[in-house]
């Protein structure tokens, strides 16, 4: 294997990280919260922006998944 190859490779591994770095799917019953360094910059699939797929900045970007269906819960009487 020469150089170029090597290099070839080295860019395409980076291709590949950084596309799976940048792409997320919101579930129809899920809602996310993406945050940049901490604070949220946007709700998905909350009034406007619907679930499905999405984009964020990689590295500096991460979301936060939350179950939107309703969970009932039983509590016995004292």
């Amino acid at each position: 294997m020469t150089r170029r190859d090597w290099t070839l490779g080295g860019l395409a591994l980076a291709a590949v990280v950084l596309l799976f770095n940048t792409v997320f799917v919101v579930g129809q019953t899920r809602q996310a919260v993406v945050l940049r360094f901490g604070e949220p910059v946007a709700v998905i699939n909350a009034a406007g922006r619907t679930p499905g797929v999405q984009l964020k900045i990689p590295f500096i970007e991460t979301v936060a998944q939350q179950d939107r269906r309703n969970q009932s819960l039983e509590v016995d009487r004292e």
